[in-house]
């Protein structure tokens, strides 16, 4: 792993694990249901009162929801608004996303820079290895800011549309085939109604196949590159991530396993442009 990978996550993950707290307090009672006070129903009135998160982005976000389910079923509605969404932020996240794959296709040459100077621990010989690799980056047109600074402005958006889908009043009422969206997976399943395991597996598929699809697109197009090998993968990350969404998909309501599942399906399309973006660039 390169030394760019790992202060990366030193920075992601906590930032990450604070923005989910704050984004999730104070939403779900002991009861393990959302908190009347928190519910937003149609018709509510606006206020910034509520507070600044809530106001500029979870309620617009649920009210839309509220209202297009209307016309098109609470099932369609959050399909409808995660997708918006997802698409929405994909410009932003384009530029993150092509210069991710670009590292990954440059981490053989890295990692030979980084064992040429294996052993060699004096100022020099660092700084002449943090040279050649800076270099490698500058000749591949690859801005370590423009990986992960898109990634952070558009968390707050994905932490209120996840808000959003549990708090909407259309939601916590909302049925699909006659099957409540309120109700976890776990509770169909144990109940034996169908509905519940197919949606818990479409899940857990669309989770493997945005896990891995990365990883599958990054080993073809390093292919193209004579003479090296493909960038080694954390596989357990992947596995772990997915180990998570299938807990999710397990303890948290319907609603909001088909948000899950649209927005992995979202991403799964989005990673295609972006292969694509890049070959029609020459960034294969």
């Amino acid at each position: 792993m390169t030394k760019f990978k790992s202060s990366r996550w030193k920075i992601l993950v906590p930032l990450l694990l604070m923005l989910f707290l704050v984004g999730c307090a104070s939403v779900i009672g002991p009861d393990g249901k959302v908190m009347p006070e928190k519910i937003i129903t149609l018709g509510d009135e606006w206020s910034f009162s509520m507070g600044w998160f809530d106001a500029l982005i979870v309620w617009p976000l649920a009210q839309f929801l509220n209202f297009i389910s209307q016309y098109t079923g609470v099932f369609m509605g959050i399909v409808i608004l995660t997708a918006l969404v997802n698409l929405a932020m994909f410009p932003s996240q384009l530029k993150s996303q092509v210069m991710n794959q670009k590292m990954q296709m440059i981490n053989p040459k890295i990692q030979q820079i980084q064992e040429k100077y294996k052993g060699m621990t004096d100022q020099n010989s660092q700084l002449r290895m943090n040279t050649e690799i800076q270099n490698l980056y500058k000749k591949n047109d690859i801005k370590l800011g423009s990986i992960f600074i898109p990634t952070f402005a558009t968390l707050p958006v994905i932490l209120a549309l996840w808000q959003a889908v549990q708090r909407a009043q259309v939601v916590i009422d909302g049925e699909f085939l006659g099957n409540s969206l309120f109700t976890t997976p776990m509770a169909g399943m144990q109940a034996g109604i169908p509905f519940y395991f197919v949606l818990f597996v479409v899940l857990i598929v669309v989770q493997i196949i945005s896990a891995f699809l990365p990883s599958y697109l990054a080993k073809k197009a390093i292919k193209t590159y004579p003479g090296q090998k493909p960038p080694q993968n954390n596989n357990t990350m992947m596995y772990v991530m997915v180990a998570m969404m299938g807990y999710f998909g397990l303890v948290m309501n319907s609603a909001m396993v088909i948000y899950l599942s649209v927005s992995a399906v979202t991403r799964i399309f989005q990673q295609f442009f972006t292969q694509r973006h890049m070959n029609l660039n020459g960034n294969k």
